[in-house]
């Protein structure tokens, strides 16, 4: 139950970060801004959250995690409460910073808690819990949330999510006890891990991972344009192929990085990612193949982040949540530059160009994860055991 709680907040993050890219028209129209204008607030949530993150984990370090984990909620709910009541652009704008803010405050803190609540030889699987519910926002709720605001309106949407965000913090109030807080420390010692080559080399990898996938993926139309789908039904379906590679990809991490290491299974996503890249330079022409490698896309983007979370705890497991909120903060810089670079690109390299911009990207981001491989002294503490290997839903909460 516990960790079921945690993986709903999750899931109402992710949805809250993924429908916007199906709602954007909306809400630029009901502001009176042009689309490229209401794509901000997407970039505005993400940077916020780079930035917020180790702030306010070094903030809240004092805090019992619990207290953390529901101020956080409360936070994000009331943030999207005044993003869905916004009456103008400035004030939407606004709204994402608070969202943000809990977001960050959130995810770092779920995944160290989620870790601190299972015996070390299931942490994988419990984080991969964890992410399954982000992932499964992409499967599920962008693709419901972009249905209903096309039919009920975008304020629908926003509704939905902090509905979801209220059940998640009634969920923790009510199943939630304490939970083991790692060691208190300043905002300079909470940043003092970038110091280490090996934390650092593995951050620059989930940076220019996701720097690589996002610059293409809120571009997928373009991209998909030959084959037919660069709006309406088929580009729906794109997204919903891709977000069951995502829920595929999280709900094997586990499983992966139990039998094969976290950082094994890094090396696989990253290269993974590429390839899925490359391929879809060819595959864009024809719709089914592009379906297919969209599996392959989002199954090894997925992976990504677990085994990252994974490598940065085994390395400092007292220091956690620090190490996991500074990854959350790349992994955002990440999404907001890709989609900056994407939104610059697109228009003089075409989708295909656009695409093989990010596969260049995601050569350098291979370079980056074998060069962080060879760098990481401390190896991984989590072996395949037996009695661990069951289904990631079947762990015990």
């Amino acid at each position: 139950m516990r960790l079921l709680v945690l993986a709903l907040g999750s899931f109402a993050i992710g949805m809250d970060g993924f429908v916007f890219a199906g709602i954007l028209g909306d809400i630029g129209a009901d502001l009176d801004v042009s689309t490229g204008a209401a794509g901000q607030l997407v970039t505005v949530f993400a940077l916020g959250y780079a930035i917020l993150a180790p702030v306010l984990a070094a903030a809240t370090g004092r805090w019992p995690r619990r207290r953390v984990l529901l101020t956080a909620m409360a936070l994000f709910t009331a943030g999207n409460v005044v993003t869905a009541l916004a009456p103008n652009y400035g004030i939407a704008l606004g709204s994402r910073l608070l969202a943000a803010a809990g977001a960050a405050m959130f995810l770092p803190n779920a995944a160290a808690g989620a870790a601190a609540l299972v015996p070390p030889e299931r942490r994988a699987r419990a984080l991969a819990v964890l992410s399954g519910g982000n992932s499964a926002s992409l499967v599920l709720g962008a693709p419901f949330g972009t249905w209903l605001g096309g039919a009920r309106g975008w304020h629908s949407t926003m509704w939905v999510i902090v509905g979801l965000g209220a059940v998640a913090m009634l969920g923790m109030a009510i199943s939630l006890g304490p939970i083991p807080a790692g060691p208190v420390s300043g905002l300079r010692d909470r940043l003092r891990p970038l110091t280490d080559g090996r934390v650092l080399l593995i951050q620059s990898v989930t940076f220019v991972a996701f720097l690589a996938a996002f610059t293409a993926y809120p571009y997928l139309g373009d991209v998909l344009a030959p084959a037919g789908a660069d709006h309406g039904g088929p580009l729906a379906w794109a997204l919903l192929v891709f977000g069951f590679g995502a829920v595929l990809g999280t709900t094997l991490a586990g499983r992966t990085v139990d039998r094969f290491g976290a950082d094994r299974t890094a090396v696989l996503a990253v290269t993974g990612i590429t390839a899925a890249l490359l391929l879809t330079i060819a595959a864009r022409h024809a719709y089914p193949a592009a379906l297919a490698v969209l599996v392959l896309w989002g199954m090894t983007g997925w992976q990504i982040v677990v085994s990252q979370q994974h490598r940065l705890i085994s390395l400092d497991p007292t220091n956690a949540p620090v190490i996991i909120s500074l990854n959350g903060s790349a992994q955002y810089l990440g999404v907001s530059l890709g989609g900056a670079l994407g939104g610059a690109s697109v228009g003089p390299l075409g989708g295909g160009g656009l695409t093989a911009l990010a596969a260049g990207i995601g050569l350098a981001a291979c370079v980056l994860v074998a060069l962080s491989v060879r760098r990481t002294v401390a190896p991984d503490h989590v072996t395949a055991a037996p009695k661990a290997s069951v289904p990631v839903t079947a762990v015990e909460c």
